[in-house]
């Protein structure tokens, strides 16, 4: 593409004032989002738009996605999807028994929530006593090969006076050993909570996971060298003691909102984030976005100014402008990928997409 210069009568190549107005618009859009991200909510720009994943902001019903909320919904972030497919979406209101096992709960146990794409089951106990569960189902989830898998776990430990409680979400063999991915404890009055997003690449040759957690560009080693048994599962753990001298009290609980995963060389198929409509301050036919990611690829990314009537076509990338949108007053972003699944060609890095901050300016 040219532009022509009417000072000189010559046609100037348009790549380099492309590029500088892209750098010019991420710069303004990023540190806009940033701000307001921050609590800074008086960003004076129209038709300006981040998504943190919370329950009103995703499609619910054309997004396949992994999607877990940022700061308003939960305190891990910006938002994280993770393009892998739903093992179990924690959605239907018990706790599936071909995956999950449940032990224990003293005054507590195991329940599940019926809240679409945030469904979570929790295990929980109160005063002296444990719970768990543990991906030892019929079916199971075995995290004994060569795979990727993503979920979120929420911990929480609360005491009164001197008693002990604790959570963790760990790895276990079938006959023996735990290794501990997260855990919180508790062992005076108060309460203690955290919430975290794990991707794990899993190596079952080397016997260890490569854990990214919240959207880290780095990973941790975890040895699973030390867990025997025929296959590795994942499960939560809940345990409270000393509550015996009367007046005192303990709980622990653990959250899981959904897993998704892969195993090497599994089929694979596109999966789908879609936003709900973002409110316009008047109608739009062009948008400027970007998207951040944790895996070097790239994705597809659609628009819609008219609340997803009508989307633009796919563009491959990270960021674009695109213009000829049907006019519109709800902006929608749409992000397409397909999960790789030569997990051992690319341990210990990742195999899938993961996107972990993006933005959109509508015009």
């Amino acid at each position: 593409m040219a532009i022509h210069n009417i000072d000189t009568n010559d046609d100037v190549d348009s790549e380099p004032l492309r590029d500088n107005f892209n750098i010019s618009l991420r710069t303004t859009l990023t540190n806009s989002i940033n701000s307001d991200i921050d609590g800074i909510n008086d960003v004076p720009v129209d038709n300006l738009g981040y998504q943190t994943l919370t329950t009103t902001e995703v499609d619910q019903t054309n997004t396949t996605a992994y999607c877990r909320g940022g700061t308003s919904d939960g305190g891990i972030g910006r938002g994280i999807i993770c393009f892998l497919p739903y093992i179990d979406r924690c959605d239907d209101s018990s706790i599936d028994a071909a995956y999950w096992t449940e032990t224990g709960g003293n005054g507590g146990g195991g329940t599940e929530g019926t809240d679409g794409i945030y469904g979570s089951f929790s295990v929980s106990n109160s005063n002296d006593g444990s719970a768990t569960v543990t991906s030892d189902g019929s079916t199971g989830i075995d995290l004994k090969k060569d795979m990727e898998l993503c979920f979120t776990v929420s911990l929480r430990a609360t005491c009164s006076n001197s008693v002990n409680c604790y959570a963790r979400v760990s790895i276990v063999g079938s006959s023996s050993g735990e290794v501990t991915l997260g855990s919180i404890s508790q062992s005076e009055s108060g309460t203690t909570y955290g919430q975290d997003f794990f991707h794990l690449v899993i190596d079952e040759s080397e016997e260890e996971a490569k854990v990214y957690t919240n959207g880290s560009a780095t990973s941790s080693t975890k040895n699973l060298s030390s867990l025997t048994g025929t296959s590795w599962y994942l499960r939560l753990y809940t345990y409270s003691s000393g509550v015996n001298q009367g007046g005192e009290s303990a709980s622990g609980i653990a959250r899981m909102y959904g897993v998704s995963g892969l195993d090497d060389g599994d089929a694979t198929s596109e999966l789908v984030y879609q936003s709900n409509g973002l409110s316009l301050d008047y109608e739009s036919t062009s948008v400027y976005s970007f998207v951040r990611l944790q895996v070097a690829t790239e994705v597809d990314l659609a628009y819609s100014a008219d609340n997803g009537s009508n989307f633009s076509t796919d563009i491959t990338g990270k960021e674009t402008i695109q213009g000829g949108l049907t006019a519109g007053s709800s902006g929608v972003i749409r992000i397409k990928a397909t999960p790789s699944s030569d997990i051992t060609t690319n341990y210990p890095d990742r195999s899938s997409p993961e996107v972990y901050a993006w933005g959109t300016l509508f015009d």
